[in-house]
């Protein structure tokens, strides 16, 4: 073999163990790259959301309502566009609050919505966001105390964690 002949002054069996070594590198470097390029090791839900909001909530005294500014993400980890659908505008976004042991604290208010069913297409890969208004109770948050705020965007369900702190 023309390969063999190039190699250094080596004994036969020098000489294959080298050549099976270099097999076993290349079937090694071959399977990393087919286990990275799929989705066989990763954590990711094949569509994923996710919320940006403050980690503290300052109740407000004599104050209504207590407006919190959220960033909600929906992200597609497919490599298939994917379809989103709700029933209602309404149900785009939802959300209640619970304590950390699942008592019930609040949920948004029922709102008028038109039935008609909302569809959209999230691209392979691709991430969208939306800001919305939380309009929270302070009569029914005590400063100090951890909330489970969990909610709903386009059907996908997430949850985050809040304090609730005095002014």
């Amino acid at each position: 073999m023309p390969f063999f002949d190039k190699l250094p002054q080596l004994s036969e069996p020098m000489r294959l163990a080298l050549v099976r070594a270099a097999i076993y590198l290349g079937v090694f470097i071959a399977l990393a790259y087919w286990a990275q390029e799929s989705d066989l090791f990763t954590d990711k839900a094949p569509i994923a959301v996710s919320i940006e909001m403050p980690a503290t909530v300052t109740l407000i005294k004599d104050a209504d309502s207590i407006p919190l500014s959220v960033v909600v993400q929906i992200e597609n980890n497919t490599k298939e566009a994917a379809k989103l659908e709700v029933p209602t505008t309404c149900h785009i976004f939802r959300w209640f609050v619970t304590s950390p042991e699942g008592e019930f604290i609040q949920a948004e208010k029922n709102e008028l919505c038109t039935q008609v069913v909302m569809t959209a297409n999230l691209p392979a890969g691709e991430r969208a966001e939306e800001t919305m208004q939380i309009d929270l109770d302070p009569r029914r948050l005590q400063p100090g105390k951890e909330y489970v705020l969990t909610f709903r965007f386009w059907g996908q369900d997430g949850q985050a964690l809040f304090t609730a702190v005095e002014e």
